[in-house]
C-alpha cells in the first residue's frame, strides 16, 4: 500500500466506521456519546455522557469528511455529514454558543474554568470543521453558525474592560481562528488568535486568577497541573523549550507560526524556530513521535526518550505535522520541515491505525513486551498500562482516530508549498496520482507516478500549467538522500538550479513535460545522540522514509538478545513481500547471546554468542497480525 491507498482507506472505510462509532453502534467498543450529546443538546433535554471535550470528536470527523469531499465526492459520506451539520446548528444557543456539556449539564457555568473545561478547544475543532466543510461542499450553513460562535467568543475574550483577559487551557482555537480568517477575510478572527497568543503566560496569570476566584476547586483527581503543563508559565515569545502536554504544545506552536506568518512578527518567528529546534533535535523519537511521559502526556527533558514506556500520542504526531507545515511558510527554503513531516507521517501517524482502518492506537510505543504491556493491575506492569499491543476499536477519549483521519484526508494541503521570497513552488510530500495547485503563483496540474516509499523513482508529469513567469518548481530531496541522488531528468530547455535540500527546475512548463527524480533506497544504519540513554550502544534500521522494527513472530530469537555486528550489517537486504498487502522487509544475519536457563537469577556464567537470522518490517505495519513483542532498536556488537 502507498500513501494514496491510505487516503482512499480513510474515505471508504475509516470515516464510515467512525460514524458508526460516534453513533455508539460498534459492538465491543467503548461508547462515544458524541452524537447523542448533540442530539440531546439540540432538544435541550436529556443527559450528557462522556468526557467534557466529547464535542471535538464529531468535529474532527466532520472536518475529515470536508477534506475528503473536496478531493473525491462521496454521496453517502455527504449525507452522513449533513446529519452532523443539522445537529450542530440545532444545538447552538441563541447567542451563538455551542458546547453540549454546558448546554446540558452546567448551563450557568460557561467560562468559569477555562483552564480545564476545554470550551475553547472544542470551539476550535468546530471552527476547523466548518471551514473544511465549506471548502469541500460550498455549503455555508455550518460556516455561518461557527462565525456566530467566533463572534460570541470575541465578545467574551479580549483586552477590553469587562472581557475575560484569558486564553484556552487546551490550545487549538488559535490555528482554527487563522483558518477562519483565511476563508472569510474577517480580520477580527486573526486579531483574536493573536490576542490568545499574546496574553498567554503573562502576569497576572489568568489560570491562577480563575483558580482563586473558584475557591481552588478542580475537576481532576490529581488537583492542579503546573502552569508549564499548559505552556502558560511565561509569555510565548520567551519560551524556547517544549514543555508540558505535548498535544497542547504543538497545537500552540502551530497557531504561533500562523500568526507570525500573517503579522510578520519577528519575535514570534524566533520563538517558533527555537521551539521547533528543541522539539525536533532533542525531544523527538526516530518515528517522529513526541511526548515521552505518561504523566501529563508530556514532554520531559532533552534526550529523555524511553522506548518501552513512550507515550507518543497520535494527536501529538498529527500536531507536529501541523507545526511543520506552518514552519514551511515561515522558512520555505529549508527542507527540514518536509523531512520531519514525512518522517512523522510515514511512521508515527500511519502506525496509529490498523491496515483495515477500523482499529486505532492512542499511544505509539517504540518497544513492546506483550506479556506486561496494557494489562490490568496484578497481571502486568501498571506503569505500562497505557501501552497497547493490539489496536482498539474506539476509546472513551477518542481524540486520536478522527485526528489521523482529518490529516490524511487533507494531505494534498501539505504536499506543496509556495516560497514567496524566491518564487518557487516546492513539492514537499510526494503523493501518487493527480493534484492541482492554485494560488499567488498561478496554477499547475500534474500527475506523480511513483511507488514511494517502497521505490525511490518519482516522475512528475505536467498536465496543465499557468504558472506566473519566473516561478520555479522544486522537488524536496530528503535529508537521507542528499548527495546521493542516483538519477534525474529535466524537460527540454529546463535549467537545474543547485539548491540545498531541493531539486529545483527552472522552465516554461508545458503539458507533457516530465521531471524525474530517483532517490537511493538503500538500508541505513542509524544511531542516536550519546545523551539518549535508552538507545546507547544500539542501532535502528531505516530505508527511504521508513523506520523498521522487529516483531517476535518473524524472528526465532527473543528480540532483546539480538545484536548486529559490522559484518552483520553488510548482509542486510531488502525484499518485497506480499504480507500486509505488499511491503518491503529487511532480512539479514545477526548474533544472539544466550545463557544457560538453569544458571540462576544472578550468576557468573558467561553468555554464549551464536549466529542467527533476523527479519524487520516497517514500523507502521506492526501489530497487524495479533499480539507479539516489538522493538525498533537493536544492540550493536562491537
Amino acid at each position: 500500500m502507498q500513501i494514496d491507498d491510505y487516503i482512499t482507506l480513510v474515505r471508504q472505510d475509516m470515516l464510515p466506521f467512525q460514524w458508526e462509532a460516534l453513533n455508539d453502534r460498534v459492538a465491543e467498543a467503548e461508547p462515544s456519546y458524541s452524537i447523542a450529546n448533540f442530539r440531546n443538546a439540540a432538544c435541550k433535554t436529556g443527559d450528557y455522557c462522556g468526557t467534557i471535550w466529547q464535542d471535538s470528536d464529531m468535529a474532527k470527523w466532520l472536518e475529515a469528511v470536508g477534506h475528503s469531499l473536496a478531493c473525491v465526492w462521496d454521496e453517502d459520506l455527504y449525507r452522513k455529514a449533513e446529519q452532523a451539520v443539522e445537529l450542530i446548528v440545532a444545538a447552538q444557543d441563541e447567542d451563538g454558543y455551542i458546547n453540549t456539556y454546558f448546554t446540558l449539564k452546567e448551563p450557568g457555568e460557561r467560562w468559569h474554568n477555562v483552564e480545564q473545561c476545554h470550551e475553547l478547544y472544542c470551539a476550535g475543532h468546530l471552527i476547523e470543521a466548518a471551514v473544511a466543510y465549506f471548502l469541500g461542499t460550498g455549503r455555508r450553513k455550518l460556516l455561518a453558525a461557527l462565525c456566530r460562535y467566533a463572534d460570541y467568543i470575541d465578545s467574551v475574550f479580549g483586552p477590553e474592560e469587562g472581557k475575560l483577559h484569558g486564553y484556552p487551557g487546551h490550545e487549538e482555537i488559535e490555528l482554527a481562528l487563522c483558518k477562519l480568517y483565511r476563508v472569510t477575510g474577517e480580520k477580527r478572527y486573526l486579531k483574536l488568535a493573536e490576542y490568545f497568543i499574546d496574553i498567554r503566560g503573562t502576569e497576572p496569570n489568568f489560570f491562577l486568577e480563575q483558580r482563586k476566584a473558584r475557591g481552588f476547586t478542580t475537576r481532576w483527581p490529581d488537583d492542579f497541573m503546573p502552569l508549564s503543563y499548559f505552556q502558560a508559565h511565561k509569555p510565548v515569545r520567551e519560551q524556547a523549550e517544549a514543555v508540558g502536554h505535548a498535544v497542547r504544545a504543538v497545537y500552540l506552536y502551530a497557531g504561533m507560526a500562523d500568526v507570525a506568518h500573517y503579522n510578520r512578527d519577528e519575535a514570534l518567528i524566533r520563538a517558533c524556530h527555537a521551539l521547533w529546534n528543541d522539539v525536533t533535535t532533542r525531544q523527538m523519537y526516530i518515528t517522529g513521535a513526541v511526548g515521552s511521559a505518561l504523566k501529563g502526556e508530556a514532554f520531559t527533558v532533552d534526550y529523555h526518550l524511553p522506548n518501552d514506556r513512550a507515550y507518543a500520542e497520535t494527536c501529538a504526531a498529527v500536531g507536529l505535522v501541523f507545526f511543520a507545515r506552518r514552519m514551511m511558510e515561515l522558512d520555505a527554503a529549508n527542507s527540514i520541515y518536509g523531512d520531519v513531516m514525512e518522517r512523522t507521517l510515514y511512521n508515527s501517524v500511519l502506525s496509529s491505525f490498523g491496515l483495515e482502518g477500523r482499529s486505532f492506537f492512542y499511544t505509539n510505543p517504540q518497544e513492546a513486551y506483550h506479556g506486561v504491556c496494557g494489562k490490568p493491575m496484578g497481571e502486568g506492569d501498571p506503569a505500562l498500562s497505557h501501552v497497547k499491543v493490539i489496536r482498539q476499536k474506539w476509546y472513551g477519549c477518542a481524540c486520536c482516530p478522527p485526528n489521523a483521519a482529518r490529516l490524511l484526508a487533507s494531505l494534498q494541503q501539505y504536499s506543496v508549498s509556495f516560497d514567496e521570497k524566491r518564487d518557487v513552488l516546492r513539492y514537499q510530500v510526494f503523493l501518487p496520482g493527480e493534484q492541482t495547485q492554485e494560488g499567488a503563483f498561478g496554477s499547475i496540474r500534474f500527475r506523480t507516478d511513483t511507488h514511494y516509499p517502497w521505490d525511490g523513482r518519482i516522475a512528475v508529469t505536467v498536465l496543465a500549467c499557468d504558472l506566473k513567469p519566473d516561478v520555479d518548481f522544486a522537488l524536496r530531496i530528503p535529508a537521507w538522500a542528499k548527495g546521493i541522488v542516483t538519477d534525474t531528468a529535466l524537460p527540454e530547455g529546463a535549467v537545474r538550479v543547485v539548491e540545498e535540500g531541493f531539486f529545483r527546475v527552472r522552465c516554461a512548463f508545458k503539458p507533457g513535460d516530465v521531471i524525474l527524480l530517483t532517490l537511493p533506497m538503500t538500508v541505513r544504519i542509524t544511531r542516536t545522540h550519546p545523551a539518549v540513554r535508552a538507545d546507547a550502544g544500539m542501532v535502528a534500521l531505516e530505508r527511504g522514509p521508513l523506520v523498521y522494527c522487529l516483531e517476535q513472530r518473524d524472528n526465532p530469537t527473543q528480540l532483546y538478545r539480538l545484536m548486529l555486528s559490522k559484518a552483520d550489517m553488510d548482509t542486510i537486504q531488502a525484499r518485497k513481500d506480499d504480507t500486509f498487502g505488499g511491503t518491503v522487509m529487511l532480512t539479514g544475519q545477526a548474533h544472539a547471546f544466550q545463557t544457560p536457563g538453569d544458571a540462576g537469577l544472578y550468576h557468573g556464567q558467561a553468555a554464549v554468542v551464536g549466529k542467527t537470522q533476523f527479519t524487520a518490517i516497517p514500523y507502521f505495519q506492526w501489530s497487524n497480525r495479533g499480539e507479539t513483542d516489538m522493538q525498533i532498536w537493536i544492540r550493536e556488537q562491537f
